[in-house]
């Protein structure tokens, strides 16, 4: 289903249901992406939040390293800060996105903390620049539901997976996340997006399908931040309405204890009602 009612009223002939743009709105949809930075936060990029998000993908975690490995739409390189230290990365660990500022920002930062930089490129992921079954990790944190054809994607994904290889996705939205992450502001009105990044809000039942169709033989999802919703975002709502710093490690410890209390409820009020999923697919 549709993130917003902006791309909702522009999309042409799009199949929310398979989360499927037309393609001629592609080229809208690419250039918004082309043009997105996020900047640097004190805990995106620490070990700390490395340990956060591999809690995220359960017993997926335990063997996981990023050799013959490929991030895609990595952004400024939190993905590769924040777990280099506590996993095996090589020269056959590659990093792609398609926002020529952003990968600009990776290097900028590999320079700044003094680590030879490593191999980053500026492309769109639709047509991966490797060969067939190639590698053993495709990961990637927040980026399905800004892509204008998601089964397009996963079949190009699949492609470059060796079988048996792994894809994860550390974090992307469901439906009820604009409610949830807005939290209270979404009790007292609307919380509309304007952005042509968030395309896509995923419903578990969706992302199992397509990965199935995609060529993938196991799929698992993960619910999180549910208990956060509540106990986290208004905080964070406040602090953004005015414009306090977003540089928060005490957030970040917020969150995990707010994990911890996510694993002592059932599966199916976390598969309702979870704001955030992870992804683990094996091909």
């Amino acid at each position: 289903m549709f993130n917003n009612k902006l791309i909702e009223s522009i999309a042409t002939a799009s199949d929310p249901a398979s989360l499927r743009l037309s393609p001629s709105d592609w080229r809208l949809v690419l250039d918004a992406n082309a043009q997105f930075t996020e900047g640097e936060t004190d805990w995106k990029g620490s070990a700390e939040y490395g340990k956060y998000l591999l809690r995220k993908i359960g017993p997926a975690a335990k063997d996981l390293d990023f050799r013959k490995s490929l991030e895609l739409c990595c952004g400024n390189g939190f993905l590769f800060f924040s777990l280099s230290p506590l996993r095996a990365f090589d020269d056959s660990s590659h990093f792609i996105d398609l926002s020529e500022r952003q990968c600009n920002d990776f290097l900028r930062r590999c320079e700044k903390a003094g680590i030879t930089p490593p191999s980053i490129k500026c492309a769109d992921i639709s047509s991966l620049p490797y060969d067939a079954e190639s590698l053993q990790l495709v990961y990637g944190h927040s980026f399905l539901h800004h892509l204008p054809d998601v089964p397009a994607y996963l079949a190009e994904i699949s492609r470059v997976l060796r079988k048996k290889g792994r894809f994860i996705a550390f974090h992307e939205p469901t439906p009820t996340a604009p409610w949830m992450e807005t939290f209270p502001l979404s009790v007292l009105k609307e919380v509309t997006q304007d952005s042509l990044t968030d395309i896509w809000l995923l419903r578990p039942n969706v992302v199992e399908r397509l990965f199935q169709e995609a060529g993938f033989e196991r799929v698992e999802i993960h619910f999180h931040n549910l208990a956060a919703s509540f106990l986290v975002s208004p905080w964070q709502v406040l602090r953004d309405k005015f414009k306090r710093s977003r540089n928060s490690t005490g957030m970040l410890k917020a969150r995990i204890l707010c994990d911890r209390l996510d694993k002592l409820l059932p599966n199916r009020l976390l598969r309702r009602f979870a704001p955030s999923i992870s992804i683990v697919a094996v091909k």
